[in-house]
């Protein structure tokens, strides 16, 4: 219930369809086969804990959660699957968004592990090699650290591209909170969850800084002035 899966060793198979296993750790279990399907592992799967999924010998959701969980661990929150980054929201704060961190993927991208700034990197980069905007869809479940990601992406951005005559960007980065001031509420699983949803563009110009940006869709979370589940509240600034 905790770990989602566990790895074990198969000890014996009964004749009443049970399986007799025994876990990493040690812990013998008897599970029916029928009620809780496995899935084959070898050891050598366990060793190999690799940044990116896609190098996974077996690609699948027990050793995706085991790879996720070691790295975790470690504080490695961010692990890649191609060109997709997972992040894990490690409730505590970690030293991975101070300006040397942001030199380091502006200036050698390709030997830095999965971070948000490579994300912001990678989109910043496209946007001039292929002369064509970028995108970049943030999504998760309450309290996974969606709000905190997109301030990390702007702040990759302000960063990169900033306009010493404007300032700019640290408009931008003032304007931000404002926005998200309106759209918290307590729910069962965050005391101040992000119950909105928005779309926000940043425009460049031919020097390739900030000029601009601005807050096309805000889409908040009606339902719940007029109804809220228990133990969840409505909107508080």
């Amino acid at each position: 219930s905790k770990e989602g899966y566990t790895p074990a060793k198969l000890v014996k198979k009964q004749k009443s369809g049970n399986w007799e296993l025994e876990t990493e750790n040690g812990q013998s279990l008897t599970v029916s086969k029928k009620k809780l399907p496995l899935e084959r592992l070898y050891w050598s799967h366990l060793k190999r804990v690799v940044q990116d999924l896609v190098m996974l010998d077996v690609l699948n959701r027990p050793l995706i959660c085991y790879n996720l969980m070691e790295r975790y661990k470690s504080n490695q929150i961010y692990t890649s699957i191609g060109s997709i980054l997972i992040s894990l929201n490690p409730y505590k704060w970690l030293p991975l968004y101070t300006p040397e961190v942001i030199s380091r993927y502006q200036k050698k991208r390709d030997s830095q592990p999965p971070h948000v700034f490579g994300i912001a990197s990678d989109a910043f980069l496209n946007l001039w090699e292929n002369v064509e905007g970028q995108s970049i869809v943030i999504s998760g479940e309450s309290g996974a650290g969606k709000t905190e990601c997109t301030k990390q992406c702007l702040a990759y951005l302000a960063e990169v591209a900033c306009s010493a005559e404007s300032n700019i960007e640290q408009k931008i980065l003032s304007a931000n909170p404002i926005l998200e001031a309106f759209g918290n509420a307590k729910t069962v699983r965050n005391n101040n969850s992000s119950r909105f949803g928005k779309y926000v563009e940043v425009f460049f110009d031919r020097r390739r800084t900030i000029c601009g940006a601005r807050t096309t869709n805000y889409l908040l979370e009606r339902s719940r002035v007029c109804f809220q589940a228990p133990e969840e509240r409505n909107f508080h600034v």
